[in-house]
Order: C-alpha cells, then sequence, then structure tokens
C-alpha cells in the first residue's frame, strides 16, 4: 500500500516540479526570417535560436524593452536585440561596439516579436 502512495505521489507530482518557468518570444525580421528568443526569468539569462544554432546570453528589463546581449564567439559577432514590450517592434543590431550610435560596420535589422508572457 505505501508503494502504491509513493507511486501516486511522483506520478501527480512530477507535472508540477516538471513546469517549466521559461518565456519564450517568437520574432518575424524583415526578409522572412524568424528567430525564436527563450527568455529565463529567475536567472536573467536568454537563448537566441536562430539558423539552427542557439546562443546564450543576458537579459535586461527596462520599463518599456527587454534587451539581449549575446557575446561574440570566434564565429559571430556580438548581437544587440531590444525589444519593446509594448508594441513588439524589434531592433537588432551586431557587430561592433559602439552599439546604438552610427557605426557603418554593423548591421541592423528590425522586426516584429509576438509576446506572450
Amino acid at each position: 500500500m505505501k508503494d502504491i502512495f509513493v507511486l501516486l505521489v511522483i506520478l501527480f507530482g512530477l507535472p508540477i516540479t516538471a513546469q517549466s518557468k521559461e518565456l519564450a518570444i517568437t520574432c518575424n525580421m524583415q526578409g522572412g526570417s524568424r528567430v525564436f528568443i527563450v527568455i529565463f526569468p529567475e536567472t536573467l539569462e536568454s537563448e537566441l535560436v536562430y539558423k539552427k544554432t542557439v546562443i546564450n546570453g543576458l537579459l535586461t528589463v527596462e520599463d518599456n524593452f527587454f534587451n539581449f546581449v549575446y557575446p561574440p564567439a570566434s564565429s559571430r559577432y556580438e548581437i544587440r536585440i531590444s525589444v519593446n514590450r509594448r508594441t513588439g517592434a524589434l531592433m537588432w543590431e551586431h557587430g561592433t561596439p559602439p552599439f546604438g550610435a552610427f557605426n557603418r560596420r554593423n548591421v541592423h535589422r528590425k522586426g516584429h516579436c509576438d509576446i506572450r508572457l
């Protein structure tokens, strides 16, 4: 009888403990490509899923924006993404510092994100 009770506790307890706390944002970029951003609110980390690769980065939250920073690696430049929390407007910039200012070496892209928090 005790074994059945333990089994029931495990079976009914697993869905509760297995629930994840991450949030997903789907973004459509100009030009037709799509990216996915997974947010882990407890650690303020994020994952960018883009062109069959997953890039780990950090998240900062402002009143109106989610700001994501994905550090450079040997095969890619640093990526900075800003998503308006209310409208879903996305601004993407990758390249080298300075970011947010005119830098002809950086690539700027726009898009729109579906935010369901």
